[in-house]
């Protein structure tokens, strides 16, 4: 009995002064939807570089680098560690450079490595490329949309990231089914530039008009 009287007398204090409770998402939404924004088109365009995605060009992707099935296999294995230890090292520098900038230079590696793996001559710059596009798109951009959803919001944090994360969730649910229908009309290199544009028309606004 006391403790539930008790339990009662805190709740009124807590109900005023806890901002994880008072403010809801769509008070979160309204605050702040220019950062949200930012970081959950972050965390979408880490499709591009996400295994599920690439996995549905694989048969393409190895007849244009020469490579059997297990050749893919072992060299998208190597890429993968490789980048996954870049994103270690290079990853940190967001904590010093300004993240629009960050932004712009991880758009710049991904935009590269598309570039090579959908139009190098030579295997060698398509295994670059493939590893450019999993460098830039499933580490530093997931990393990215991480970093500004943690390190901007404090008392909201994990409202925050429960947002941007379904960025990827949208991209592993559509993407298939779309990419998969798209390919009855288009290569597949034709269909990597024309998802690289449909994402620049929300990404360039977004870099000159966001906070």
């Amino acid at each position: 009995m006391g403790l539930h009287l008790a339990t009662a007398a805190l709740l009124p204090h807590s109900r005023h002064h806890n901002p994880e409770v008072t403010m809801g998402y769509r008070t979160l939404l309204r605050d702040h939807r220019g950062l949200l924004g930012i970081a959950f088109l972050a965390m979408f365009s880490s499709s591009l570089g996400q295994s599920f995605f690439i996995g549905l060009f694989q048969a393409p992707i190895s007849t244009h680098l020469g490579f059997s099935a297990g050749q893919f296999g072992t060299a998208y294995a190597a890429v993968t560690l490789v980048s996954g230890f870049a994103v270690l090292y290079l990853g940190p520098s967001i904590d010093w450079v300004a993240p629009r900038r960050f932004a712009l230079l991880v758009l710049a590696t991904l935009l590269a490595g598309i570039l090579l793996l959908t139009a190098a001559p030579w295997w060698g710059l398509g295994l670059l490329g493939l590893g450019l596009v999993r460098f830039g798109g499933q580490g530093m951009m997931s990393h990215l949309g991480n970093t500004l959803a943690g390190r901007e919001f404090v008392n909201l944090r994990g409202r925050a990231l429960g947002l941007v994360g379904m960025g990827i969730m949208l991209g592993e649910t559509a993407l298939p089914p779309l990419m998969a229908a798209l390919l009855m009309w288009f290569g597949w290199r034709e269909l990597w530039w024309l998802f690289v544009t449909f994402l620049a028309l929300f990404w360039f606004p977004l870099l000159l008009l966001g906070p």
